[in-house]
């Protein structure tokens, strides 16, 4: 059996980030990148005939999957030349990858992936999928994502069927491994973004040598809780789905940044440490009770709970604010 190393990502709202996160954690040396970055959050909006929709994502340099985290190298494999043109095992291409220590990421047909709402219920069910490990003995690939009840977990899925799932999704499989880079922590960066974090400014105008910036009509930071507002306000007239993501990003954002805090207290980058981390908590266990209380929501599709909703998103952007003062001006710089 060859297992790959994963951490416990802190943020698994989107596998996209739990990915990363999860090769990248293992290693102490990445930290300092961590916790320079996932401050900054942005609120996107779209509509769909009556629909308004509305999400919230942490922002990052560049939103490109491939460059977004610099300690991680990407090599795609096209089908097309290794199962096709070279005729190669798709087995063979999984566990050699493997034993070189290189994760794996590719689009699978959940059609053919146990544990997986869409299994053996509907084909051509494209999703994500990473894959960490295989068991030789029994046959089967170790994986992580999102299970049939919708949690993060580490699932299992027979090669016959990792085949089939493969093929009939046909995309790139990519290798993922780690580079070897130097980061320091940088206490500036940190600054930057929380101040763009606190006064919702467009931090993707920060980093234009690479990429053009996002649209200045997107939440950021602080406004999020707006557009999170403005969501209530369409569930409240049916113009708007809900979506436990919202919350529960949030959630995750304050867990991030209590990880940040107590990083930066064991370095001494913090004055008044003590003060700060109680009155975070209190900011963490309020988004906690908000994301609860949305869930409630729609496990009842009780639409009355929209005004305390309401209340609870007013108070959550209030105590934010304050302690994000509070923590930008003690630190150290």
């Amino acid at each position: 059996m060859i297992v790959l190393p994963l951490a416990d990502s802190p943020i698994r709202c989107y596998q996209i980030h739990a990915y990363r996160l999860s090769i990248i954690l293992n290693y102490p040396e990445c930290l300092p990148w961590f916790y320079s970055n996932y401050i900054q959050v942005v609120g996107r909006t779209s509509h769909q005939e009556d629909l308004f929709n509305y999400s919230i994502d942490f922002h990052l340099a560049t939103e490109e999957f491939h460059t977004a985290v610099p300690w991680l190298d990407f090599c795609p494999m096209s089908p097309n030349i290794f199962f096709e043109k070279l005729s190669c095992d798709v087995h063979d291409v999984l566990r050699y990858s493997i034993d070189e220590g290189h994760y794996l990421y590719t689009i699978v047909d959940e059609y053919y992936i146990p544990s997986r709402k869409a299994y053996q219920i509907e084909q051509k069910y494209y999703h994500d999928i990473l894959i960490y490990g295989y068991d030789l003995a029994n046959k089967l690939y170790l994986v992580s994502g999102f299970d049939q009840n919708m949690q993060y977990e580490k699932t299992s899925v027979p090669f016959e069927l990792m085949e089939k799932a493969i093929h009939s999704a046909g995309a790139p499989i990519t290798q993922i491994y780690k580079k070897n880079i130097k980061y320091e922590l940088n206490m500036n960066l940190i600054k930057e973004l929380l101040e763009d974090y606190m006064y919702s400014n467009n931090s993707s105008k920060r980093n234009m040598m690479n990429s053009n910036p996002l649209s200045d009509s997107h939440y950021y930071g602080m406004s999020t809780y707006d557009g999170f507002i403005e969501h209530l306000k369409g569930i409240q007239h049916n113009t708007s789905s809900k979506d436990i993501r919202i919350p529960h990003l949030l959630y995750e954002h304050k867990e991030c940044m209590m990880l940040r805090i107590k990083y930066l207290t064991d370095l001494d980058r913090l004055k008044e440490p003590n003060e700060i981390i109680s009155k975070y908590k209190m900011v963490r266990d309020h988004s906690l009770i908000l994301r609860n209380l949305y869930l409630k929501m729609i496990i009842t599709n009780n639409i009355g709970l929209v005004e305390s909703l309401n209340s609870a998103v007013v108070k959550l952007k209030e105590i934010d604010m304050d302690i994000s003062d509070k923590l930008l001006n003690n630190l150290v710089i």
